[in-house]
């Protein structure tokens, strides 16, 4: 049962994410309306709001989710009756300087790193631009740019870094409100931030907040699955901004599979050593040796920006080749009959690939923003899997997908589209994929169809079988889940999860009203 929220509209949708995964009919929506007045206006007037529907979820002891880009090709972020935008809160500014302990603004001096504070809603496209103005960056971020940050936090969203970690390693704080007239401020036990930044998020949203400071807790909030509470804000640590060098080279035989091995595309000529990003684009439907490429290696290194010539600052614009592979299907919308196992699409796919990553070396230069930039399975037709598994098993992994992709051709299931194999450092989030120094992402976008998620299953399978650990990346499709909560993630990281779960919702009515629809598919619950 809904209820009308003074300074909210109310709609009543039939909900489904971007990709059509997911689908909800009666949900009703939320949507603050932001106030006209100055900030501390628009803070109290959504936090009023924010308290309103909170307290209505309570009382029809009904669960609540953010109503966010929708991005998640998983179930994540569906909502059973009711969701809240929080569109209307947009906030990226530097924290202020009282809320700074000494220890932390060293900390920070000596790594030149600047905290902001972030609305969980913002778009990463948004802070991009922002900060671009402010002449900053994200230390990294994902393949693409339409998650908000709140999004891609909670599900894990690998980031773009062989050395660093992904964008959750980035979070300094995590501001969450967990009850109708509370919220918490979780950070480490270093405690960066002092007792005044708690105070001051509480005047200006209206609803007091508690500053924790707590390993463990902050361990499990950075990757919060969207089920500790309403993310409000973070604290961000951003650096200098600077651009991005991508060298991409192709290659018609198997002479990729040594930079798998190496974690390093230096070991192939034409790329330096231990860059600041490795990735390799593969296709399971190469025409070599007839004349085609079957993978495509990029490596990245990151120089301070100063105004270069040649930079690609153009957001709108993403420069080519875009490294997420997820928007390659795009261009090939419903030109196909992708229900068939036919030689047509593969050699689309090809085509495609060599279309979008070059045929001969390609070299590009262009801010984080314009590189990391849209992408975008087609609307409503998607569908995807990330498997992660520890870096040194990237090459074995890779092959064992391969050979399934084919296994499963020969069944007259055809894969439709590439892989993307990226590298990523490792993370202390407690249920982060990226556990591993460093960890490895294979992606499988594709179109969904009846027989993709059966693919999907025979390559996880295929890994196990192997004797290969794998992850998953929570905001796909999820195969295999609770075999990865017991092997690739140690048992004890799901117990340390859920116990800060307890604790940060300290009732079985607040854990049910923040309840993502995957904790009970994942025995989170």
């Amino acid at each position: 049962m809904s209820t009308p929220i003074a300074n909210a509209h109310t709609q009543h949708i039939d909900w489904r994410n971007e990709h059509g995964t997911a689908r909800q009919k009666g949900v009703t929506r939320y949507l603050p309306i932001a106030s006209s007045g100055d900030a501390r206006a628009r803070w109290q007037r959504v936090g009023s709001v924010l308290k309103d529907v909170v307290g209505h979820a309570f009382k029809a002891n009904q669960p609540l989710r953010p109503d966010g880009s929708r991005w998640s090709l998983s179930r994540i972020g569906m909502p059973q009756k009711l969701a809240v935008s929080l569109s209307a809160h947009d906030v990226l500014e530097a924290a202020p300087d009282a809320w700074l302990s000494p220890a932390y603004k060293a900390e920070l001096g000596s790594k030149q790193l600047t905290p902001m504070l972030v609305s969980g809603s913002m778009k990463i496209r948004r802070i991009n631009e922002l900060l671009a103005l402010r002449d900053l960056a994200l230390q990294t971020s994902g393949a693409s740019d339409g998650q908000t940050l709140a999004g891609a936090t909670a599900t894990g969203t690998h980031g773009a870094a062989i050395r660093f970690g992904a964008l959750h390693d980035t979070l300094r704080a995590v501001h969450l409100m967990v009850a109708p007239d509370r919220a918490v401020l979780v950070q480490p036990a270093s405690a960066p931030l002092s007792a005044a930044a708690a105070s001051a998020l509480g005047d200006w949203f209206g609803i007091p907040t508690t500053r924790l400071s707590d390993d463990a807790l902050f361990r499990a909030a950075i990757v919060h699955l969207g089920s500790l509470g309403l993310m409000l804000n973070a604290i961000v640590e951003v650096e200098p901004l600077y651009y991005l060098t991508s060298i991409t080279t192709p290659h018609a035989d198997d002479a990729w599979k040594a930079m798998l091995g190496a974690r390093d595309p230096g070991v192939l000529a034409g790329h330096p050593h231990d860059p600041w990003h490795a990735q390799v684009i593969v296709s399971p439907y190469a025409a070599a040796p007839k004349g085609g490429f079957g993978a495509w290696v990029i490596s990245m290194n990151k120089t301070r920006f100063a105004q270069q010539p040649g930079v690609d600052m153009r957001p709108e614009h993403p420069t080519r080749p875009n490294p997420d592979l997820i928007g390659l299907l795009s261009s090939l919308g419903n030109t196909i009959d992708f229900n068939l196992a036919n030689g047509i699409f593969r050699r689309r796919i090809t085509a495609e690939l060599t279309a979008r990553y070059g045929a001969k070396k390609v070299t590009t230069r262009g801010l984080p923003g314009v590189i990391f930039g849209p992408s975008a399975l087609p609307k409503g037709q998607g569908h995807s899997v990330e498997f992660v598994v520890d870096g040194a098993h990237a090459r074995p992994a890779v092959d064992a997908v391969l050979v399934e992709l084919s296994e499963q051709l020969g069944l007259g299931r055809q894969y439709l589209g590439g892989i993307g194999v990226r590298f990523v450092g490792k993370s202390v989030g407690t249920l982060a994929p990226n556990t591993r120094e460093p960890s490895c992402f294979i992606e499988l976008p594709t179109i969904r169809n009846k027989e993709t998620t059966k693919v999907f299953r025979a390559c996880g399978k295929a890994l196990s079988a192997r004797g290969i650990a794998y992850g998953v990346h929570w905001g796909q499709y999820l195969t295999g889940l609770s075999q990865a909560l017991g092997h690739y993630w140690a048992p004890s990281a799901a117990v340390a999860w859920k116990a800060a779960r307890a604790q940060l919702l300290d009732t079985a009515k607040a854990r049910k009203v923040f309840a993502s629809p995957i904790l009970a598919e994942a025995g989170l619950e």
